[in-house]
């Protein structure tokens, strides 16, 4: 039976996907018809979905947002800090840990490879099916929070918080899953 530590080079591609995401949430476009504003940062969440196991990618998205959550400023616009957890873009950023662990588990079921490197990382249906179905996952909790925020119904905040960005999203997808398949091999090897 293996087993589970946090090894040296576990520790370091867990560590780099939370920066990676708090880097790309910083590539933000607020929007004056919607308080989401257009982002970068579930394209962190859904490479480290295709880069690393279901509990790492989960630990990386956690650390990024217990960094925020201290008051670091990871979240889109250079936000941080415990409001910004909770303000109208809450649902989204609590689904990143649950997306990058679905997508990351998916992957590797569809790609059939078990494997800490498997060969899902080449695999583009495998995971681009995976990173849509993430990004579904994204959209329904943040549209729940977003409603709940708003006091508006479901079909309105997802008018507000989901749909004006899928094409955008799609592509952030696509494009995450060939940079994904070239990434590999210059992550920290190990465990």
């Amino acid at each position: 039976m293996r087993k589970h530590t946090l090894r040296p080079a576990v520790f370091a591609r867990i560590a780099l996907l939370a920066a990676v995401t708090a880097v790309l949430a910083q590539i933000s476009i607020p929007l004056p018809f919607t308080p989401v504003p257009f982002s970068l940062g579930q394209a962190g969440a859904l490479a480290a979905g295709l880069l690393l196991t279901p509990g790492q990618a989960l630990l990386s998205q956690m650390v990024y947002l217990a960094l925020g959550a201290a008051g670091l400023p990871v979240f889109a616009q250079m936000h941080g800090g415990i409001a910004a957890l909770l303000g109208p873009t809450g649902g989204f950023l609590f689904a990143y840990p649950i997306m990058a662990a679905c997508v990351s588990a998916l992957c590797r079921a569809l790609a059939g490879a078990g494997a800490p490197r498997p060969r899902a990382r080449r695999n583009y249906a495998a995971a681009l099916v995976s990173c849509v179905v993430g990004l579904a996952l994204l959209y329904a909790s943040g549209a729940l929070w977003l409603a709940g925020y708003l006091h508006v119904g479901f079909a309105r905040a997802l008018a507000l918080g989901a749909l004006p960005y899928v094409p955008f999203d799609l592509c952030k997808a696509a494009l995450v899953c060939v940079l994904a398949a070239r990434v590999p091999s210059f992550l920290p090897r190990g465990g």
